[in-house]
C-alpha cells in the first residue's frame, strides 16, 4: 500500500509540474502556474519533511510559550496537515480570484485589439481627425481611419464639415485653399465613396485618383479669371463696353490641362448686346499659366504655347478678321 501511495504521490507531482509548464506559458496565468510548481515542490519527500520539522520546530515554541501541559508530539501531524491545507487552499482561492473573468475574456481581447490599434495608429490625436470625430458623430478611432484614407487621396487640411441634405451618410468636406469641397458617403461609420467635383477618388476601398489631379486652389482659380478675361479681352471690339457673367465662370482640372468657361455679353457692330461663350484651355508650366486653346461659341480664336503680352500686327488683322466673323 505504501508503495502505491508513493507511487500516485509522484503521478500528482509530475502532474502538477506539467500543469505548472503550461499555465505560466500564458501571460494571464502566470501566478496560477507558479503556484501548482511550489505545490509540486513541496510535495517532494525530502523538502516535505524538511517543511515538516520547520513547522514543527514553531508550533512547539508556541506550545511552550503559552505553557501547555500537553505532550508537544499529541496530534502534531494533523496539526502540521491543517496549517499547510490551510495555506495552500487561502493562496489557491487568492490567486483564482486575481484571474481575470471567463465571461469578460472577449470584452478584454477587444479592448486590448482596439488599444493596439490606437497604439499603431498615428492619426488617433490629429486635429483634422478630431473634427471628422465630431462633425460626424462617430468615435476617433472610426474618424482616424476615414482620415487615413482622405490623406492618400491627397487631403491635407479640413477646413470644415456639413451634411449633405437629403442624403443619408453623406457630407460636404470643405478643404483650405480648394476651390470646391470633397463629397463623401458612409457606410456603417466606415468611409464608403469619395469624390471631388464629378470624379471619383475612392470607391469602397479601391483608389481611383488622387485630389492634386482635378482640385484647383484659390489662388489658381483668381489667376485663370485673371488670364482669362485678359485673352478674351483682346479678342472683344468693344471690351471697356462688355460685360462678364460671374455666376457663369466654371473652371476644371485633369491632371495638369485646366479648362475654363463664361459668358459674356459683347456689344456689336450694331450697339447690341450679344451673348457669347468663351472656352479656354492652360497648361501650367514653371508656376506660370500657358493658354493652349481658345474657343468663341464653337469656334476656334486662338491656339498658342503661350500667352503672348503683345500683339503683333499679323495678330490683330487675325483677330479683326474673327471678330468681323463672330459680328463682335
Amino acid at each position: 500500500m505504501s508503495r502505491f501511495n508513493n507511487f500516485l504521490l509522484w503521478v500528482f507531482i509530475s502532474f502538477s509540474f506539467i500543469l505548472s509548464l503550461a499555465l505560466m506559458s500564458d501571460e494571464n496565468s502566470i501566478l496560477l502556474g507558479q503556484y501548482f510548481f511550489v505545490l509540486g515542490l513541496c510535495l517532494i519527500p525530502k523538502i516535505k519533511k524538511l517543511i515538516n520539522n520547520k513547522i514543527a520546530e514553531i508550533l512547539s515554541v508556541l506550545d511552550k510559550n503559552n505553557n501547555s501541559e500537553k505532550s508537544i508530539t499529541k496530534g502534531l501531524g494533523k496539526k502540521i496537515g491543517i496549517i499547510k491545507f490551510t495555506v495552500f487552499f487561502m493562496a489557491f482561492i487568492f490567486i483564482v480570484a486575481s484571474l481575470p473573468q471567463p465571461e469578460n475574456s472577449n470584452i478584454t481581447q477587444n479592448n486590448a485589439t482596439q488599444n493596439q490599434e490606437i497604439t499603431q495608429n498615428k492619426y488617433i490625436d490629429n486635429k483634422n481627425t478630431k473634427k471628422i470625430s465630431k462633425a460626424l458623430n462617430i468615435n476617433r478611432m472610426e474618424a482616424s481611419n476615414i482620415y487615413e484614407i482622405l490623406l492618400n487621396c491627397g487631403v491635407d487640411k479640413i477646413h470644415w464639415i456639413e451634411k449633405i441634405e437629403d442624403i443619408e451618410n453623406a457630407y460636404f468636406i470643405h478643404l483650405e485653399n480648394i476651390i470646391e469641397p470633397l463629397k463623401i458617403s458612409l457606410k456603417d461609420n466606415k468611409l464608403e465613396h469619395v469624390f471631388y467635383d464629378t470624379w471619383s477618388l475612392y470607391d469602397n476601398g479601391k483608389y481611383d485618383g488622387n485630389l492634386s489631379d482635378y482640385s484647383i486652389t484659390l489662388d489658381e482659380k483668381f489667376a485663370l479669371k485673371r488670364l482669362s478675361k485678359e485673352n478674351i479681352n483682346i479678342n472683344l471690339k468693344y471690351p471697356q463696353n462688355s460685360k462678364y457673367n460671374e455666376n457663369s465662370w466654371n473652371i476644371t482640372k485633369m491632371d495638369n490641362e485646366y479648362a475654363v468657361s463664361c459668358s459674356v455679353d459683347a456689344p456689336n457692330t450694331f450697339g447690341m448686346l450679344v451673348t457669347h461663350q468663351f472656352f479656354l484651355t492652360y497648361k501650367k508650366e514653371n508656376e506660370k499659366f500657358i493658354l493652349t486653346s481658345m474657343k468663341s461659341d464653337e469656334n476656334n480664336i486662338i491656339k498658342t504655347k503661350q500667352i503672348q503680352s503683345k500683339i503683333t500686327p499679323e495678330d490683330k488683322k487675325s483677330i479683326k478678321e474673327l471678330n468681323k466673323a463672330l459680328g463682335l
